[in-house]
């Protein structure tokens, strides 16, 4: 085994095991699951991301994923009953 792969495995193992979340408080989507679930095309999705006020999101690494019942709470929240109320 090549000496930096060894010492990244016996790093690993002396880290502390990462705090576990119980599966049925989170439920994390990817942009193309949200982008079924909202009607809004996935570019919509990464350009909000970008500018602000589109749903909350969370980063790991390089990776985007949503939590599909907050996607659901920031849809129930822009709910509008006529076209002259505002925003």
């Amino acid at each position: 085994m090549p000496t930096a792969m060894r010492r990244r495995l016996l790093a690993e193992a002396n880290q502390p095991p990462a705090p576990s979340v119980p599966c049925d408080t989170i439920q994390l989507s990817d942009e193309y699951e949200v982008e079924r679930e909202t009607r809004l095309p996935v570019k919509t999705l990464r350009n909000m991301r970008w500018k602000g006020g589109g749903p909350p999101f969370y980063k790991l690494g390089k990776a985007v994923r949503y939590d599909i019942a907050e996607v659901r709470a920031w849809i129930r929240a822009h709910r509008i009953a006529s076209t002259s109320a505002t925003a």
